[in-house]
């Protein structure tokens, strides 16, 4: 693309393309970091005079002052801010992962990035926490796993007008948010009932360990999945009420007290974990088929032992959910690019066990 001859075009003419070229043959030609691109067009006091000295000089070569690259309402450094579960889990890591990526597929090394870390999952009190540490540290923007309550989604219309703001992991429906990645909860309770539909039981016993007012969409399409397969039945239901204080021991104590037979568990939420490890006090564990979401290693190799469990687990996409979420928001802040679509749910994958 030649760009020679366009310095007196006014902002508007420049598409994100235009802009996104131009920056990317700057940062290519001096070897430096798109970033650092960034930092010289923003006026970023982050760069040495002889780099900002080079990159205008060469952006004067192509036929822009450094205006003409500058989007609206951008200045300074970028400050982008992720707050993801301190939970040890590859589920996390990967979230971790597909951002890192992102970072550097857009080169991003002179970026202010920074990752907060939840200390407890799925609670409202903990989420609210960081979401004030967030709105402190006022970024350009940031990517944040929320917890699905009617506080959350208050807090998170408040901060849309401050900074740019992506969620990944729960669907959480907010009016104007950014950018939304999330795991399609539908597809993957429609696939939990076809798998347990092909375990080798003549007839499926189900007993089903869910948290009130969790993951409801994946519920949802379970059972209407069921009716689209006569060997499926659902015997029992154990809710549980608080996600965070769910004891194995106590678990195992409602499991045992259950006046119904079941030859198979199905658990739609995060407490995969759990459930095995109060199947295993109440030694079930040879006898039924488990069938659960996103396990961490230490319950995945519950099912690999000698004597170990039966059933599946089927894992979200949280890697490319975070990756994409990253991509949308650094497209939009190096080059005002929107995303064109503001929800992207992703796929899913099983792993069986029989």
């Amino acid at each position: 693309m030649k760009f020679r001859g366009r310095r007196q075009k006014n902002l508007e003419a420049f598409t994100v393309k235009d802009r996104k070229e131009a920056v990317y043959k700057i940062a290519r030609e001096l070897d430096i970091s798109v970033s650092t691109v960034y930092n010289v067009i923003n006026s970023s006091a982050s760069v040495s005079d002889k780099k900002r000295k080079a990159v205008a000089e060469l952006a004067g070569s192509m036929g822009f002052d450094l205006s003409d690259l500058r989007i609206p309402g951008s200045e300074g450094s970028l400050k982008v801010v992720a707050a993801i579960p301190s939970v040890p889990s590859s589920f996390w890591d990967n979230a971790i992962l597909g951002i890192n990526d992102s970072m550097k597929k857009h080169d991003l090394s002179g970026i202010d990035f920074r990752f907060i870390r939840y200390s407890s999952l799925r609670n409202v009190g903990e989420t609210m926490r960081i979401y004030d540490i967030v709105c402190k540290m006022s970024p350009d923007a940031c990517i944040l796993v929320p917890s699905s309550s009617p506080e959350v989604k208050e807090k998170l219309e408040s901060m849309l007008s401050s900074f740019v703001t992506a969620i990944i992991d729960e669907p959480v429906s907010v009016p104007s948010l950014f950018f939304s990645a999330t795991a399609d909860y539908a597809a993957e309770g429609m696939k939990a009932a076809e798998i347990i539909s092909d375990l080798p039981l003549e007839k499926k016993n189900i007993l089903l360990v869910c948290v009130e007012n969790y993951a409801a969409t994946r519920k949802d399409s379970f059972f209407e999945a069921c009716k689209n397969h006569s060997n499926l039945s659902v015997t029992a239901s154990i809710p549980i009420g608080d996600y965070n204080k769910l004891l194995p021991s106590e678990l195992s104590q409602k499991i045992a007290s259950l006046d119904c037979s079941f030859n198979c568990v199905y658990s739609p939420d995060g407490l995969l974990g759990p459930v095995c490890t109060a199947l295993r006090k109440l030694k079930l564990n040879s006898d039924v088929y488990v069938v659960g979401h996103d396990a961490s290693p230490a319950t995945r190799n519950l099912f690999l032992q000698e004597n170990g469990f039966k059933g599946a687990i089927i894992y979200q996409d949280i890697y490319h959910e975070a990756l994409y979420a990253s991509d949308a928001v650094l497209d939009y802040l190096l080059f005002g690019r929107r995303p064109k679509h503001n929800i992207i749910r992703t796929g899913c994958s099983s792993e069986l066990f029989f």
